[in-house]
């Protein structure tokens, strides 16, 4: 997972030579690094207790997050660059990254 939130892993190259990214909206997004196995332990539990799970809302999330910004920030550091980073409203975003 990138800063962008997906697995376009050219995004640390631009990083890398600080060029530019976009971050939807205010970057404010968070990430939450969770092991398939836990994901899916969620799922399995709400299929096999069904009755107890209808009308429930699940989320499994990590022990710790970062924001799209915090990360995008964190890797220009990283790679000793200024931040080189524009905000896009999600429509754009999504036009822009493809």
């Amino acid at each position: 997972m990138n800063p962008t939130a997906n697995h376009d892993y050219w995004i640390f190259d631009k990083i890398r030579r600080g060029q530019e990214i976009a971050l939807p909206n205010f970057g404010m997004e968070t990430l939450h690094h969770v092991h398939a196995d836990d994901v899916s332990q969620v799922f399995f539990k709400a299929i096999t207790r069904r009755k107890a799970a209808l009308g429930e809302s699940f989320h499994a999330v990590g022990a710790e997050s970062i924001t799209l910004l915090g990360y995008a920030q964190a890797m220009y550091r990283y790679f000793g660059q200024e931040e080189n980073i524009k905000f896009l409203p999600w429509d754009e975003w999504c036009s822009f990254t493809k």
